[in-house]
């Protein structure tokens, strides 16, 4: 179980089958709150959190370390790189309507309440300059980008965009 105590307002439930948090979290039936797949630190896998609508997109960074994994990786300062996070996704949840789905220290996944548009793609390259692709959680559609396509293609064919260091 977490070695920490969980933000107000929060439950955890059971571990879930490893495969399970590669789709969305069931539903919750409180109209007040979401459910996500999330782990932390000193957890043995990942766990279904049920957490208030209006959580904080930093309170969640904060509490998952989101970004700690890839500051490791890329020597990079881990507070810095969390607040980038925040930024970043604040950004994104002004652009487009969205609800966090996952959450841990190697990743975050905003799935989108509507369908993403091609001028938001175009908002999504100025937000994501490929010099801070590592810090930012997005070297992995730098990295995977298909010839001929939109740099962030990925994210309106899955209609989410997923920061991960992995």
């Amino acid at each position: 179980m977490i070695d920490r105590e969980l933000p107000q307002g929060w439950t955890v439930g059971d571990l879930v089958p490893h495969e399970e948090i590669y789709s969305d979290p069931p539903d919750s039936l409180d109209p007040l709150r979401i459910n996500l797949y999330g782990m932390v630190d000193g957890d043995i896998g990942h766990r279904i959190y049920s957490i208030l609508v209006e959580t904080p997109i930093a309170e969640l960074v904060r509490f998952f370390g989101i970004g700690s994994h890839g500051a490791a990786s890329f020597g990079l300062d881990r507070d810095a790189v969390m607040e980038l996070v925040i930024s970043k996704a604040i950004r994104i949840y002004e652009m487009i309507p969205s609800r966090v789905i996952f959450a841990d220290s190697a990743g975050l996944k905003l799935k989108f309440l509507r369908p993403i548009e091609d001028k938001e793609l175009d908002l999504l390259v100025e937000l994501f300059p490929e010099d801070e692709a590592a810090e930012s959680g997005a070297l992995g559609y730098l990295i995977e980008q298909e010839p001929d396509r939109h740099f962030f293609q990925r994210v309106k064919d899955e209609n989410l965009f997923h920061f991960w260091w992995d």
